[in-house]
């Protein structure tokens, strides 16, 4: 885990540049690269820092629920409201 006084820590840095670098090679429009990257520069510090999140599927409909297929328990949920989220770690 990144430390508190992690301004300037070689991990966030690192964690900027893969991000930059995945969304920069990504099929999104010109446009919308620019934007994210811009918002990956101005994030705070505290956005890089690891979380751990909880999600009850019991109270996610069923048909909001998307198989990847890959593993029986590996699913996507596009359209997640923050009160079905619980961090555990923040």
């Amino acid at each position: 885990m990144v430390d508190l006084n992690d301004h300037h820590h070689s991990r966030v840095e690192q964690l900027r540049n893969r991000l930059s670098n995945w969304v920069g090679s990504s099929s999104l429009s010109a446009p919308d690269i620019a934007a994210i990257l811009a918002e990956i520069v101005a994030a705070p510090v505290p956005a890089f820092r690891p979380q751990l999140w909880k999600i009850d599927l019991s109270n996610i409909h069923v048909s909001r629920i998307i198989s990847l297929g890959q593993f029986p328990d590996e699913y996507q949920l596009k359209d997640l409201i923050a009160s079905e989220i619980e961090v555990v770690v923040p």
